[in-house]
């Protein structure tokens, strides 16, 4: 005798020959920060009613929550919920837990005025029909699963009508009718393998919406669209899996609510040999290792500690281009207000704007002078960093990076760290595929 495995859910359990319709109400997907992929674990989606605390998400307990399902395309999904405000608690190992709460539901629900339409039918009458208008679409459902979309054709007061009969009947108790965007194909649906297709109209798409494509053989994918081309094509990054090409295919704009979740990396995550990270470790004012201490670095970066206090912080190319002063070759010349505006908004010092900005004949040293004030850069031997003193006394260093024959001059980075509202400012330098370790940071 052969079993077949039940498929499992919080609400129920089906078994082989058995049908349970459920209305698709929230789509999570899940991000590793670090790689901007799926995260390399299994990951746990839980979800609770209401606005709860970071406290109660860390409590292992079952009480009052119930978990998400994973679907094919990779997203997690909840359905049936009322449009409440929820919890969402994610866990996965080597991440940071998170917690993140979302309201409402994007889903139109209407009502039948009586009772749905039957097999046959071109028409239905609402409880209101005032938010539509000729054109849109609307899908029919019924408890035994039975789905149809509609185009609406018509509005008379508060009956609808559409031009294709109904296949099934929609007039039991439980049946349900919804407004959907259902998009047309220029030609035909996509096939398997493709990241792109051509639509007849795509004047209300923007990139970031959600479309789902679903065959007659019941295979539904969903994609985000990365790219629109011209007035006709939209692009998706990862590859469909199953074939759209078929007729009676069609691609809607999903109407339920889709989030992406981020996962923070734990000082545990395996980087790569090469990333550029800093390490450091926080104690807090009783001298024991600080957890959960925020550390940010303004308008690029934000994490935590661990149980340990420990924390990490990495970097990608974009990162450094966000820290590029100046090129050291570009000065005195092109980059001579980039330098001056940089030494303007972190010295508070004006006088360099009508200064004069000279070079010495080996190309190691810049002096900046007008009347009695000056400052000097200076580049070390080995061309890797350069060296400011200001004539008040104020020292600083920064990073040189060659890039393409360039000697180009980064910014330090200016890290803070929070334990209950109190601050503290460590700043330090990057040096690419390098991991920085900072001193112990006691507050």
């Amino acid at each position: 005798m052969t079993y077949k495995w039940p498929y499992a859910t919080d609400k129920f359990t089906a078994y082989e020959g058995e049908k349970h319709t459920t209305r698709l109400s929230m789509a999570l997907w899940i991000v590793d920060d670090y790689t901007g992929k799926q995260p390399l674990n299994q990951v746990k989606v839980r979800m609770k009613e209401g606005d709860i605390s970071d406290e109660e998400c860390d409590i292992k307990t079952k009480e009052g929550f119930f978990n998400a399902v994973k679907n094919l395309s990779g997203y997690h999904i909840f359905t049936d919920l009322p449009p409440r405000t929820y919890s969402c608690c994610i866990e996965s190992d080597p991440y940071f837990p998170e917690k993140k709460t979302i309201s409402g539901t994007k889903d139109v629900i209407l009502e039948f005025d009586g009772t749905g339409p039957g097999q046959d039918k071109t028409d239905t009458k609402l409880k209101d029909a005032s938010i539509l208008k000729i054109g849109d679409s609307v899908e029919f459902r019924n408890i035994t699963g039975d789905v149809e979309q509609r185009k609406i054709t018509n509005i008379l007061e508060k009956t609808i009508s559409w031009a294709e009969k109904l296949k099934f009947d929609f007039t039991a108790k439980g049946s349900t009718i919804r407004v959907i965007r259902l998009l047309e194909f220029a030609i035909s649906g996509p096939a398997k393998d493709m990241n792109s297709i051509e639509l007849k109209d795509i004047s209300r798409l923007e990139k970031g919406d959600i479309v789902e494509f679903q065959n007659l053989r019941g295979d539904i994918e969903q994609r985000k669209i990365t790219d629109i081309i011209g007035n006709q094509t939209i692009v998706w990054a990862e590859k469909l899996k199953f074939d759209f090409t078929a007729k009676g295919s069609f691609l809607r704009v999903l109407s339920y609510i889709i989030d992406e979740i981020y996962l923070k990396p734990r000082p545990s995550y395996p980087f790569p040999d090469n990333t550029t990270l800093v390490r450091g470790l926080v104690f807090g004012p009783d001298n024991l290792p600080a957890q959960k201490a925020k550390i940010k670095i303004q308008d690029l970066k934000e994490t935590r500690t661990n149980e340990n206090g420990d924390f990490v912080l990495y970097f990608d190319e974009s990162d450094f281009n966000g820290l590029l002063l100046f090129s050291w070759d570009k000065i005195p010349g092109s980059d001579n207000e980039k330098l001056i505006g940089f030494l303007k908004q972190n010295y508070d010092i004006d006088w360099v704007e009508t200064a004069e900005i000279e070079k010495t004949a080996d190309d190691n040293n810049v002096s900046i002078t007008k009347d009695e004030n000056s400052l000097s850069l200076k580049l070390n031997d080995e061309k890797t960093k350069v060296t400011l003193e200001i004539d008040d006394g104020r020292t600083d260093e920064f990073v040189v990076r060659k890039e393409k024959d360039k000697l180009n001059i980064f910014s330090n980075i200016i890290i803070e760290v929070e334990i209950n509202s109190t601050s503290k400012i460590v700043k330090t330098n990057l040096e690419k595929g390098k991991t920085m370790i900072l001193e112990k940071i006691n507050f």
